[in-house]
């Protein structure tokens, strides 16, 4: 096999591991047996420690290697109370394999996800479409083990799944927030959000197209949010570089017109809209975050179960290492925010994360996408904690870290890069130029 053709393999295996450990649904119906998964995750890490051990490596490479381990590690190491090693932990064997990965590899394995994510969003369109039309789009029903206590099921469309409590009823059809094949509409949302700003949020070609259209397409709060945020830290990045602000005109527009749309349809369905379970798409969407007066209402909105029992009976020791990855579901609690984090991981895990993210956010260029990183990493603390433990989110962190770096290095190299990005038209393009293809050249351009 060339070294092409197994970057190509290497490449793809690892952007599909990633997109399944987002969540995919139908994941329990995929017939791959332990065995063989185990053995496929040993592969691809033997290759990536071979480069890695051929002259790739480098301080950088190594530093990140070194807490991506101890950060694992505590997360996975059953030393706690409720700590527990799961077959789904492997997924972080992957993690690892990806830093070892030669710096073009890594490039190519992000770009791959992100044109697989896009395709998503692209295949969302025609089945919001068609039932807005009042097609009847045939669907089979799917129940998933997560979903069983809430009574809820998907609906699997051709190309896509439905959260049955995310169908709604306006003027006459019926109208979903799209989850793409992802668990949920802010799931995807926060995805095709973080894979935007790998182009800045320029439209360069259908993938980002996609992105775009099934983050709009999930109505979720935290897509618009984001948005606007990323706007926001361009804004900035331009006043602190004298810039001036007249060149997002367009963009100005498109967002203004973007939002309009989405006011209108909140419009139209506080009108007439009827959720096929309960109460109407703006109810749902809109309202559910703003009944709520204060920040820590919001969060406990999101909690279930006798959480301060859980919190008053953590000693000091168990605050400061935590009482382990699977505490909540064995206290039947559900803590979202930043308190489950510190229930399962405790201050140290804590401590771990914010140094490992924070060096992530430290390497990523330009400095609007930094801005925007932390700002992703700040809501996420407070709203999803339990994502920084997701292998999927770390990824894309590394992902951003790699990219970054590459451009404070060809910016060096060719003088300043405002934006950058990739070549859509070839993966093993950069910045205008060509990555190298062999991998006896690749390693002599060091690793991150």
């Amino acid at each position: 096999m060339s070294a092409l053709r197994l970057c190509s393999t290497v490449s793809f295996s690892l952007a599909l591991t990633f997109i399944f450990s987002m969540g995919v649904v139908l994941t329990s119906w995929a017939a791959v047996g332990f065995f063989w998964y185990l053995c496929y995750l040993v592969a691809i890490f033997t290759i990536s420690i071979y480069f890695f051990a051929g002259g790739e490596g480098s301080r950088k490479g190594a530093a990140l290697c070194f807490l991506v381990f101890l950060y694992v590690l505590w997360l996975v190491a059953p030393f706690r109370t409720f700590d527990e090693v799961l077959r789904g932990d492997l997924i972080f064997v992957a993690v690892a394999a990806y830093c070892f990965l030669p710096v073009f590899w890594k490039l190519d394995v992000g770009e791959r996800v992100r044109r697989l994510v896009g395709i998503v969003g692209l295949a969302v369109v025609p089945i919001w479409v068609g039932l807005v039309a009042g097609l009847d789009v045939p669907w089979i029903e799917v129940v998933q083990d997560f979903r069983e206590d809430d009574a809820q099921y998907y609906r699997l469309y051709p190309g896509t799944v439905v959260l049955s409590s995310q169908v709604f009823h306006l003027a006459g059809a019926d109208v979903f927030r799209a989850s793409g094949l992802f668990r949920e509409p802010g799931h995807f949302a926060i995805i095709c959000s973080l894979l935007l700003a790998v182009n800045s949020y320029r439209i360069r070609d259908k993938y980002d197209f996609g992105l775009l259209l099934g983050g709009v397409l999930s109505f979720s709060v935290s897509f618009f949010f984001l948005l606007l945020f990323f706007f926001l830290c361009t804004v900035v990045e331009r006043v602190l570089h004298g810039k001036g602000g007249g060149g997002h005109r367009k963009g100005m527009v498109f967002f203004a017109m973007l939002t309009s749309l989405v006011v209108l349809l909140f419009l139209a369905s506080i009108a007439s809209s009827e959720r096929v379970e309960d109460s109407g798409l703006a109810d749902r969407v809109l309202y559910g975050h703003l009944q709520h007066q204060s920040i820590t209402g919001i969060l406990d909105a999101r909690v279930r179960g006798d959480v301060e029992y859980v919190m008053d009976g953590m000693s000091d020791w168990d605050r400061m290492v935590g009482v382990g990855s699977h505490a909540l579901e064995r206290f039947d609690v559900r803590m979202t925010d930043l308190r489950g984090k510190l229930v399962k991981h405790g201050y140290i895990g804590i401590g771990m994360c914010l140094v490992l993210y924070g060096y992530l956010i430290w390497l990523v260029r330009p400095l609007s996408v930094q801005m925007f990183l932390f700002g992703v990493l700040v809501i996420v603390l407070l709203h999803r904690a339990w994502m920084v433990d997701q292998a999927w989110f770390l990824f894309l962190f590394i992902f951003f870290a790699v990219l970054g770096s590459e451009r404070r290095r060809r910016g060096g190299e060719q003088g300043r890069v405002s934006g950058g990005g990739y070549n859509p038209d070839c993966p093993h393009r950069f910045l205008g130029r060509r990555s190298p293809r062999r991998s006896g050249e690749a390693m002599q351009n060091g690793n991150i």
